[in-house]
Parts: C-alpha cells; structure tokens; sequence
C-alpha cells in the first residue's frame, strides 16, 4: 500500500471514530437530560407549577439543533429521543450540535429543582440542576464514549 493510500486510509478511520464519538456523547448528554426532566404531580409540588405547564411537554421539548420539538408531550420521554436521534444521524459529525428546551417554563423548574418533583424522584435531581450536572459530567462521558471505540486517550 502506498504512503498515499495509508494516510487516506487514517484519515478517513479518524473521521468516521470522530462521527461515531459525537453521535454517543449527544445521545448519551440527550438521554440523560430527558431522563433527569422533572415530572411530577403539581398537586404534590411545593410551588405552584409555572403558568401554562402541562405534564410531558417540558420532557417532550428536548430536541437537538433547534428542531421543533416544544408542541411535544411525552411524558417518558421517549418520543423526544426518537426525533433528537434522527435530527443527529441527519447532521454532519463536524456540524455544531446543540440540545435545547425551548418550553418556556423550563428554567423556572431548572431553577426551582427538587421542588417540583414528587418523592422518590425528588432524592435523584442533581442539586446543580439538568444543565449543571449535563457540563460537570460531559468529560466522563466523552471519556465513556471514547472506551466505545476503543481509544485509548482523550
């Protein structure tokens, strides 16, 4: 194989474990970002719920890339991760990914946390809130995606 041959063949090795290391970190920052969204009874909060809340819709708000997500009601949040999926496996690996809630009501329940979750769910919110622990953890997580893909270093 010529040298020619063999850089072609490393670089195209390195994009394609680049697209495959970005894939898994906003899935797994996305996963547990749906996961981790309060939802709860509004009977049981300690505060009353924000004006126009409805059960689901800030689970089902999660998207990837400013898709429109923010009419969605899911309360498993299984919908939301199905469409954030596909809008990644649509976007180049070197594209800027970016995953956002634009229900309006998400940074009042962001801000007020365990107050609005009902028990046991309420001993599971990270005390530095979904976006606070998502930026405390994405190291680790690229590091797990990297074990993926048999890299050795990040």
């Amino acid at each position: 194989m010529s040298f020619s041959a063999q850089i072609n063949r490393f670089v195209d090795h390195a994009k394609s474990n680049t697209g495959k290391l970005m894939d898994g970190v906003t899935y797994n920052l996305l996963d547990v970002s749906i996961d981790r969204t309060p939802f709860g009874r509004p009977a049981l909060w300690k505060r009353k719920p924000p004006p126009g809340y409805e059960p689901g819709r800030l689970r089902g708000g999660w998207g990837v890339n400013g898709s429109e997500s923010s009419m969605r009601i899911d309360a498993a949040g299984d919908k939301a991760k199905s469409a954030a999926r596909a809008t990644v496996e649509q976007t180049p690996f070197d594209a800027e990914r970016s995953i956002r809630n634009p229900v309006p009501y998400g940074a009042e329940i962001e801000q007020g946390g365990g107050e609005y979750l009902t028990p046991p769910n309420k001993a599971l919110y990270p005390s530095g809130g979904i976006i606070g622990l998502a930026k405390a953890e994405f190291q680790s997580v690229v590091r797990q995606e990297h074990s993926k893909l048999g890299v050795s270093r990040v």
